[in-house]
């Protein structure tokens, strides 16, 4: 098995636990209260300049130019394309993008923010390791509503976000990341891979108490 396998078998139970979590379940069911899906987007806002952040300081733990190439190619995608997109999809929910740009961050945000930049500031592994789980289980997410939680696609609030998740072009990113980590974990020690399987899972954690937070809106 490889390394980023067994990683994400080390998160099975946080996917077990966001197959029945209400908020997921909601967005496939089209009944969450939109109050709530508003929070979240806002929320979600300020992830991804977070995420950028730990992205920019991966480019610069990067050990070959291809790698750097790699991330600054993410960088640009989050920043240009999917950070416009979601202003684009936020303002059908009447966000502004002044409103997401006066956000507060809430206690989990900051905390998933601070240990994805702390993660980079580790080294490059431990920079893809953090960002992983959100790339990886967004994926899972949408296609595992898609495909036994859905039933109307047509009149489902929030079936947009469930098929921008599904797309084979998300899904090739962490297929992109768990290919650069296991290039490198070949070289590796147990130990090394010990500590990126505990950054791996902190992120793991930070991820599911995401949609806690959107839930309760805290």
């Amino acid at each position: 098995m490889s390394f980023s396998l067994e990683l994400q078998k080390s998160a099975d139970i946080f996917w077990e636990k966001e197959k029945s979590h209400e908020f997921i379940l909601g967005i496939g069911s089209g009944n969450l209260d939109k109050s709530r899906f508003v929070y979240y987007l806002k929320q979600d806002y300020l992830f991804l300049i977070g995420y950028s952040r730990a992205i920019s300081i991966g480019i610069s733990k990067a050990p070959q130019i291809s790698d750097m190439a790699f991330l600054s190619n993410l960088l640009n995608e989050t920043l240009n394309t999917e950070m416009q997109l979601h202003v684009e999809y936020c303002s059908g929910f009447n966000i502004e993008k002044k409103d997401l740009e006066n956000t507060s961050p809430s206690t989990t945000t900051v905390s998933y923010i601070e240990h994805m930049i702390n993660s980079s500031n580790i080294g490059f592994l431990h920079s893809l390791v953090g960002i992983l789980p959100c790339a990886w289980s967004y994926g899972e997410i949408a296609t595992y509503l898609n495909e036994n939680i859905v039933t109307d696609h047509t009149n489902n609030p929030y079936i947009d976000w469930v098929n921008m998740y599904i797309s084979d072009e998300f899904k090739s990113l962490s297929i992109s990341i768990m290919q650069i980590i296991d290039k490198y974990a070949e070289k590796l020690n147990k130990s090394e891979k010990s500590e990126l399987t505990e950054t791996f899972l902190k992120s793991s954690d930070l991820e599911y108490q995401f949609w806690n937070a959107a839930l309760y809106m805290e």
